[in-house]
């Protein structure tokens, strides 16, 4: 398997854990649309160093695979935990069909479809999420948001930067910069998608429709990080939830 972006930037982005948006937007996000998980199987997808496998597998889900293209961050996740109940293997997102059948009660994936490169590899990966889900399973997600304001300079503590010019595009490569308080802690790049082109491509998988699911931040995050920094996200967010579910059987 050919070198990736996260087998290069895969230390530094473990910075990035302790990142007030993070920490007080993403996780409590990613935890709500999750709901429930006592006794359930669930698949990370691009499970990154494991965070959200380990934060399934300790609100009690019974089964938790982790799945990542990078062999780094795979190697890293091993690292971080090793509780038996987590099962981490190497592979991309759009083959996971390839090896697992209607397995799971839910499939997470937090910063994953926004990697697609076209709208065939986006329409692959989401088709492989619908056909590993049990029937009426979900699906919750985090994604970079298709309505971003994109600003110059550094907000909230990230920087954009555009392929492109003039009118966004499906397709358009951007380049993503995050911020410590006092460094850059890492770059990578992803690829805008509009919400129809990801509402096109569930429905084609078999999905009924989509979720949006704004991330708001929460009150905890201020007293520590103050208004400057995560006041301006909540006002023009760089990333939203989706989600959306299986139809069950019959």
């Amino acid at each position: 398997m050919k070198p990736v972006q996260y087998d290069r930037i895969a230390d530094s982005y473990l910075r990035v854990n302790p990142d007030p948006i993070h920490r007080y937007a993403v996780v409590p996000t990613v935890g709500k649309m999750a709901g429930d998980v006592a006794g359930r199987s669930v698949i990370d997808l691009a499970c990154g160093s494991g965070v959200f496998c380990r934060l399934l597998k300790g609100k009690g889900a019974r089964r938790v695979v982790g799945i990542d293209i990078s062999s780094r961050q795979i190697a890293l996740a091993r690292a971080q935990s090793r509780d038996p109940g987590i099962e981490y293997r190497q592979m991309a997102a759009g083959e996971a069909d390839e090896i697992f059948g209607e397995d799971f009660d839910l499939a997470t994936a937090v910063f994953l479809l926004h990697y697609s490169d076209s709208k065939a590899k986006l329409r692959r990966m989401v088709r492989a999420i619908f056909r590993i889900l049990k029937p009426g399973g979900r699906f919750a997600g985090i994604i970079q948001n298709p309505d971003l304001r994109f600003f110059e300079g550094i907000n909230y503590r990230r920087r954009f930067r555009r392929t492109g010019s003039g009118r966004v595009r499906d397709g358009e490569k951007f380049f993503l910069e995050i911020y410590g308080e006092k460094a850059k802690l890492c770059e990578f790049y992803y690829f805008h998608w509009s919400r129809k082109a990801y509402e096109a491509a569930f429905a084609a998988a078999g999905f009924p429709g989509l979720d949006w699911v704004p991330l708001r931040v929460e009150p905890a995050g201020y007293p520590r990080y103050g208004r400057d920094v995560l006041e301006p996200f909540e006002k023009n967010p760089n990333l939203l939830g989706l989600t959306s579910v299986k139809p069950p059987v019959g």
